[in-house]
């Protein structure tokens, strides 16, 4: 996280994080919370190589980071709560 958030947004301009619920009890996380998040409602299945994978054992947390903030919280709204820091 320290590596992509120190390369935005001079040689990273646009990046989605997706990331284990539990990670929203972590302090490294801390700094990811001034971008928008999405909560998603179900859990999201994640596939791998050869489609190898499926149903998570846990919910998923997407961070976006970019200036298309909009356009995130557009298309991530209809998987759940999308929220935005204030201040």
């Amino acid at each position: 996280m320290n590596k992509l958030l120190a390369s935005y947004p001079a040689d990273v301009t646009e990046a989605i994080v997706v990331l284990n619920a539990n990670a929203m009890t972590t302090s490294w996380l801390s700094p990811l919370l001034r971008f928008p998040v999405c909560i998603p409602s179900r859990r999201i299945p994640h596939y791998g190589p050869g489609g190898k994978g499926g149903a998570p054992n846990s919910r998923t947390v997407v961070v976006y980071i970019g200036p298309l903030i909009h356009r995130f919280a557009r298309v991530f709204s209809s998987l759940g709560t999308v929220m935005v820091a204030y201040g």
